[in-house]
């Protein structure tokens, strides 16, 4: 008799369960990624961080020139007021200095100008040669030119050199030119046109200085001519004398020609005179 319960009862067969569907993630669109964000974010700051960094160069860069424009408007200021009066302008933007003594030269030779008056404007010149030189020596281009425009203050040193020397030989051309006034004839001429020679060379060393400091005003921009500080008035070359109306003055036009009477107009030989018939 078989005993019950010892064997497994067999039973149905259970099924496995499915494996589960692999978890998808989905990744965000590309500007909603944070790398994206990362990216704009260090572009747009290196762009803000550019312009600024330019528009801090320009500034700086107008803040100089600005500067330099300064110190070159302050040492021509500096420069237009040592200039003697007795300049005269020749465009574009030279200056002929002391024109009346080469007049007064000139008239000399030629016998125009009196001895006593031209030794007084000579002496004028002289003088005002004098103040010149000294008050052009006496600019201090390092103070009034930075340190940061070494090229400047260079060209300027320059420049006050030339135009110094060149005053300093305008006092020895005035005062050869009053020796000449205790000579006559050839010995005096001779002597006016060594001081003729001297004043060229003047002359030179009196552009070469100017054309420096006018280059540089030109290079920056700046069209303020130097000039004296007081130039003297223009004097006019002929005075012109007021018309007179015709009412008050009547005068015959340059067509019309006045009546004349024969008797009037007879000439001097024909008038009468004693023929010899009527002498007894």
């Amino acid at each position: 008799m078989a005993i019950k319960g010892k064997r497994r009862a067999r039973g149905r067969r259970v099924i496995a369960a499915p494996p589960r569907p692999p978890v998808m993630v989905r990744k965000p669109p590309f500007w909603r990624r944070p790398v994206t964000w990362i990216v704009v974010g260090v572009v747009a700051a290196a762009a803000i961080f550019l312009g600024v960094s330019a528009k801090v160069r320009s500034d700086a860069k107008v803040q100089k020139r600005d500067r330099e424009i300064a110190a070159v408007r302050a040492f021509a200021d500096e420069l237009r007021a040592q200039l003697p009066d007795d300049v005269q302008t020749v465009p574009p933007n030279l200056l002929v200095v002391f024109p009346t003594l080469r007049q007064d030269m000139a008239n000399l030779k030629s016998g125009d100008i009196k001895p006593a008056e031209a030794r007084k404007k000579a002496d004028e010149v002289a003088t005002a040669a004098k103040q010149a030189a000294d008050g052009i020596q006496a600019i201090r281009v390092e103070t009034i030119v930075p340190a940061e425009f070494q090229a400047d203050r260079n060209r300027f040193q320059d420049a006050k050199q030339f135009l110094q020397q060149s005053f300093l030989l305008y006092e020895d051309v005035s005062k050869v030119f009053v020796l000449s006034l205790g000579l006559k004839d050839d010995a005096q001429k001779d002597l006016i046109s060594e001081a003729q020679s001297i004043m060229g060379r003047a002359g030179n060393l009196f552009d070469a200085g100017f054309r420096i400091v006018v280059g540089t005003l030109t290079r920056l921009g700046i069209t303020t001519p130097i000039v004296p500080a007081t130039p003297p008035p223009p004097v006019p070359s002929a005075i012109p004398t007021p018309t007179a109306l015709p009412s008050e003055t009547p005068s015959a036009s340059p067509t019309e020609t006045p009546s004349v009477s024969p008797s009037e107009s007879a000439a001097p030989s024909e008038s009468p005179s004693p023929g010899p018939s009527a002498s007894p």
